[in-house]
């Protein structure tokens, strides 16, 4: 009868190590996969600000040159209103004259 509660005693405590090994086994694979969700999240991160700040640059290049091109377009309307006034700057002025006397 002794060596059958020995051999109980013996597996039950076999079986409360490997229950135990188990156990830690599962904690270091959940620590493995928190490891791994974070640097998996950490490299999206990094791979989404390069993205963006990609984005952001040829945003940038985009808006100087739409910017460059109102302001080429605006120099010359102006350039072109300008040389409407210069020719037409004594007729109005003596359209205004006009006008002016004969109300």
């Amino acid at each position: 009868m002794d060596r059958i509660l020995k051999d109980i005693v013996a597996a039950d405590k076999e079986a409360r190590k490997r229950v135990q090994e188990k156990k830690t086994e599962c904690l270091n694979i959940q620590h493995l996969v928190e490891a791994k969700k974070a640097e998996t999240k950490a490299k999206y991160e990094q791979e989404n600000l390069a993205l963006l700040e990609a984005k952001k640059q040829a945003f940038e290049v985009e808006k100087a040159q739409a910017l460059k091109a109102a302001k080429q377009e605006f120099d010359k309307q102006a350039e072109a209103l300008q040389q409407t006034y210069k020719a037409h700057k004594d007729e109005w002025i003596q359209h205004i004259y006009e006008h002016c006397i004969h109300q």
